[in-house]
């Protein structure tokens, strides 16, 4: 395979009657590419809940095919709005389209998709590229909290915190969508502000230091880190979920399991639970035994890794 930048080539593909499921995940058939059959794509599409019976459609396109990275412009197509993502290293799934339905503005369920498609690109290529876009990203500790070129204010437990669209929008495409549905604007016009209701404003910081910075703060408590992980899971903010979820899996101890494995219980972690509710298995003897039982009666999923760690402890 010719690695060198090449003319391009377009296809276009219609998904037709898009099966929505509410906040479920639906996957359109594979499709290919002229003269690169050998690369098929796929589109993977979610409708989520959100407010006032309003829902949010997140957009992916996959690439699939032996070589890690290519050069791609990918647009999706909804109704009469379309969004395009250009890029120099698509592994495999391309950034979240997020699309906002309104009372006024319901979505059919088609979603079009056309890519103009360069070629493969050789991996060191790829990762200068994608270190000057982490670049652009975790080189803004200076914006955060500032005022300074803010365009947004994220309330939060009557507490105001100055934020950037293009930083919340590029990490959380739950709140994408708030920023493109909720038009309230502060004194400032050229200020919008957002509602938190959900998050408590000391885990709000955590959140925006991560997207600033890339880190959290460095002694940081685990009971906090699993605070974080459950509000980075509803907002969809993936790459703080394994930041988290790295985390508390090396500070996972005896007298913070529980506590861990209670806050987390609603986020879709499973195999962090599967490893947390081992550790607490092998450890039972430092628990009683009635406390574990009823933490792994908690849910479906607690119960069935219990087990499983349970039978695997025995043999």
């Amino acid at each position: 395979m010719n690695f060198e930048r090449q003319s391009s080539i377009s296809t276009s593909y219609t998904w037709y009657c898009v099966p929505y499921k509410q906040n479920g995940i639906v996957y359109s058939d594979l499709f290919t590419i002229d003269k690169f059959h050998d690369v098929k794509f796929r589109i993977k599409a979610h409708r989520a809940k959100y407010v006032d019976n309003r829902s949010v459609l997140h957009i992916q396109v996959q690439q699939i095919s032996q070589f890690k990275y290519a050069k791609a412009d990918i647009t999706i197509s909804i109704n009469e709005l379309s969004f395009t993502y250009e890029t120099s290293c698509w592994m495999d799934y391309t950034r979240v389209f997020c699309f906002c339905e309104s009372n006024s503005n319901n979505y059919k369920s088609d979603i079009k998709c056309d890519i103009t498609w360069y070629g493969f690109v050789e991996s060191e290529v790829a990762k200068r590229h994608m270190l000057s876009l982490d670049s652009l990203v975790w080189l803004t500790p200076r914006y955060l909290f500032s005022s300074i070129r803010s365009d947004v204010i994220i309330r939060v437990e009557k507490k105001f915190i100055y934020a950037h669209k293009v930083i919340l929008s590029e990490f959380s495409p739950i709140m994408c969508a708030m920023i493109k549905m909720d038009n309230t604007k502060t004194i400032n016009p050229c200020v919008q502000e957002i509602s938190i209701h959900d998050v408590e404003f000391y885990i709000m910081t955590d959140i925006l230091r991560y997207m600033y910075t890339g880190k959290l703060t460095h002694k940081i408590e685990s009971h906090r880190v699993a605070k974080v992980l459950v509000a980075a899971d509803k907002y969809q903010i993936e790459v703080l979920k394994k930041y988290c979820i790295d985390k508390l899996s090396r500070c996972v101890r005896v007298n913070n399991v529980l506590y861990v494995l209670n806050t987390t219980i609603g986020c879709n972690v499973p195999e962090f639970h599967e490893r947390t509710m081992k550790f607490l298995v092998e450890n039972i003897e430092f628990f009683d035994v009635m406390t574990v039982m009823e933490m792994a009666k908690k849910s479906k999923s607690y119960y069935k890794y219990f087990i499983k760690a349970f039978e695997d402890k025995k043999n």
